[in-house]
């Protein structure tokens, strides 16, 4: 795998399975938290590479190719004139090539999508199982998010990108899986609409291991603003506009929206916003512990995203989330949360209408979401991957 993905999150499930026989990945730190240490005083672009460890995977069954990093969009001197895309395209098929070389072969192999192709070729060829994993919902999202930059040219900063050679290598990735694992029922949509058939697919979502258990705020009487909260990147990506509409229509002191993360939105637009909207920008966790303690309820009106982690982070401080149905499926309608129609500034509207007309409904979600953050810990993931593993045959 390129990267440290979820914090080598499915890695960690194989090894917790016993079945992960070797993890082959571009950088690792062999000194674990030693070496953090040791390179405290680094650029942070290089102190990231020295977060490539985890104590869950031992190192004598890790190998690392560091040559990838080569080709990095973030370090290669020819980024302006090749292009971010073709640069990680490129990327992703130096790091493959080098793994499906290398003389080892196992009884069956996940890699991630983008960066599998020559790998599945390998296994193929040799009679192995090899499965794939498809992290995000890909070719049918990215159009969804194209339209709607189409819609409001000027929201957003930023270079725009051409990804069809991405999406090219990964209908070749698609085609040679014996299966595909996906972490929602969205992204499984999406590949079944890319043309990937149904049977090929199982579900696993991703696991949240941050604390639990953590009721927030007290009830917040009727009269006083709906503190609502946004936590994430805001982009057109995630439905901000649609947000924004929502809460200029609705009565000046309904709500108070208090928006935490790094923002791709053109500052003259975030200028408009009314004096309810608070945008804080990138925070420490402490203070976003804070700001999940003080909310009644969470937002995330996204356009696509194939599993939002910050729904789990909500539920586990005790706070209902209203969400779309494209950002995987953890909140349970009328009982964790709601769930509204995406790219809907009246779908929204609506939802929080309801949370402002029955806020005892509302605070009495909070034992639910706290509960419902268990059915994706650790150990019940495992479970569902080995349940998925057994089902396509592995030779693991």
């Amino acid at each position: 795998m390129m990267g440290a993905r979820e914090h080598y999150g499915l890695p960690r499930l194989l090894q917790r399975l016993g079945r992960l026989g070797e993890l082959v990945t571009d950088v690792w730190n062999p000194l674990g938290r030693r070496g953090e240490s040791l390179g405290a005083q680094l650029p942070l672009s290089l102190r990231r590479f020295l977060q490539r460890h985890h104590d869950d995977i031992p190192n004598d069954i890790v190998a690392s190719i560091p040559s990838t990093l080569l080709l990095d969009p973030r370090f290669n001197p020819l980024r302006q004139r090749l292009g971010i895309t073709r640069l990680h395209t490129a990327q992703a098929r130096w790091f493959a090539k080098r793994v499906a070389g290398r003389d080892e072969l196992h009884g069956g192999c996940i890699t991630f999508c983008a960066a599998a192709q020559e790998i599945l070729e390998r296994y193929r060829a040799a009679g192995k199982t090899a499965i794939l994993d498809a992290y995000d919902p890909g070719e049918p999202a990215a159009r969804i998010v194209a339209r709607e930059r189409e819609r409001r040219p000027n929201w957003e900063c930023g270079a725009r990108h051409d990804h069809e050679p991405l999406w090219d290598r990964r209908r070749h990735e698609y085609a040679l899986a014996d299966a595909i694992i996906v972490n929602s029922r969205w992204t499984e949509k999406c590949l079944i609409d890319t043309g990937v058939p149904a049977e090929k697919l199982h579900v696993v979502p991703l696991f949240y291991e941050g604390a639990t258990g953590i009721v927030g705020a007290p009830f917040n009487p009727r009269h006083a603003p709906l503190r609502v909260l946004w936590v994430g990147h805001v982009s057109l990506h995630k439905g901000i506009a649609y947000l924004l509409e929502a809460v200029s229509r609705m009565p000046h002191g309904a709500c108070e929206i208090d928006i935490v993360g790094g923002v791709s939105i053109a500052p003259e637009i975030v200028a408009k916003v009314g004096d309810n909207v608070h945008f804080h920008g990138l925070v420490s966790r402490d203070e976003v512990a804070r700001f999940y303690r003080q909310a009644d309820v969470f937002i995330l009106p996204t356009l696509s995203d194939g599993f939002a982690i910050t729904q789990l982070e909500a539920h586990a401080h005790g706070v209902p989330v209203i969400v779309t149905p494209r950002a995987g499926d953890v909140v349970v309608p009328n009982e964790t949360g709601l769930i509204v129609e995406p790219e809907s500034v009246e779908a929204i509207e609506a939802a929080l209408s309801w949370c402002i007309d029955h806020r005892e409904a509302l605070a009495s979600m909070r034992s639910a979401c706290a509960a419902r953050v268990a059915d994706f810990s650790l150990a019940a993931v495992a479970k569902r991957l080995d349940s998925v593993l057994s089902e396509i045959e592995t030779g693991f």
